[in-house]
């Protein structure tokens, strides 16, 4: 529900479909261009959150043998208990979101059709032959994006399990 809620108004620019017959190969770069872009926006906001999540760690883990050393000795314990909780929610936080795995997944992918687009821009390798290049294309990008759909399907299920 959050990425939908992030993704209104935003006129599908990130998504396309099957309702348009006969697309051209310009379009369908476009419709690529759209996707990559969807892709690295989020891999762009995991990466900060697992950053953030990583840091508040690490600063709460340093303060605690700190604040552990002082005299009052009522003050000291209840700023090590409140260290330990936002250790203990910024960890959760980031096993829970699964942040830095989306951040990579969201990462590769990107980079894939990076490649792909790069190849086919510049007729290299795969897509030197004008007779396939479009369709080598179309089927190598395609394969990428369901590819990623069906890993977080594939997760989707074992959160399933587990609850």
């Amino acid at each position: 529900e959050e990425e939908s809620d992030e993704l209104k108004g935003k006129d599908n620019k990130f998504f396309f479909g099957i309702e348009k017959d006969g697309m051209d190969i310009n379009e369908y770069l476009k419709c690529i261009n759209n996707i990559s872009e969807y892709y690295f926006l989020r891999c762009e906001k995991y990466k900060k959150r697992f950053y953030f999540s990583c840091f508040v760690r690490i600063v709460a883990s340093a303060l605690i043998p700190i604040i552990s050393l002082a005299t009052e000795v009522n003050a000291s314990t209840v700023c090590v208990s409140i260290l330990a909780s936002v250790i203990m929610i910024s960890e959760s936080y980031v096993n829970v979101t699964q942040a830095h795995e989306k951040w990579t997944k969201y990462r590769t992918t990107c980079n894939l059709l990076w490649v792909e687009a790069r190849s086919f821009s510049m007729k290299a390798g795969r897509y030197s032959d004008e007779n396939t290049r479009v369709e080598e294309f179309v089927n190598r990008c395609e394969s990428l994006m369901i590819k990623e759909t069906n890993e977080w399907k594939n997760y989707i299920e074992k959160v399933k399990e587990i609850k």
